[in-house]
């Protein structure tokens, strides 16, 4: 019996673990990290992995917070 490459294509090591309910800051690194380097859409990414949209957005958006891609609010006295 012969092994068809096209048909058993290897899984990313980070799949797996983005699969589970819960991420790790980690699993989620790695999940953005492949995002971007794919290139494309949230949605056809996630979708080609089986996993759901709205976990990469969560996670690409705190990222964008923790990195201060978003400025933070100051106050401002007012005379």
């Amino acid at each position: 019996m012969t092994t068809n490459t096209a048909t058993t294509k290897a899984e990313p090591a980070w799949l797996e673990a983005a699969r589970r309910p819960r991420w790790t800051l980690e699993v989620a690194a790695q999940v953005v990290r492949a995002w971007e380097e794919e290139g494309g859409t949230q949605s056809a990414f996630m979708r080609k992995h089986g996993l759901p949209r709205e976990r990469l957005r969560f996670w690409t958006r705190r990222r964008e917070g923790k990195e201060g891609a978003r400025t933070a609010m100051s106050f401002v006295p007012v005379e």
